[in-house]
């Protein structure tokens, strides 16, 4: 790969507009048959800790979105991280 390429993953990496760490799971209540669900939790880890963070349905979309950018950052950083690697070697 050569410069361009890493110019173009900054870019790319310039147009997330959200992130959030961490990871999402549905649960509902087995017990509770007349709780609608299902309920959502975010998890992530912080300072050493794992850390839930409850997900409102009127939240959903915009965590899934920021949870997408952060795997998308991720994506293209790798790639970038190589860039220089090879440029430092």
């Amino acid at each position: 790969m050569n410069p361009p390429d890493k110019t173009r993953l900054l870019q790319q990496i310039a147009t997330i507009d959200a992130m959030e760490r961490g990871k999402l799971s549905a649960y509902g209540f087995k017990e509770r048959s007349d709780v609608s669900g299902p309920y959502h939790k975010r998890q992530y880890w912080r300072d050493g800790k794992n850390h839930t963070r409850y997900v409102s349905s009127k939240e959903l979309p915009a965590v899934e979105a920021a949870l997408a950018g952060h795997a998308q950052f991720r994506q293209l950083t790798e790639p970038y991280a190589d860039l220089i690697i090879a440029e430092t070697r």
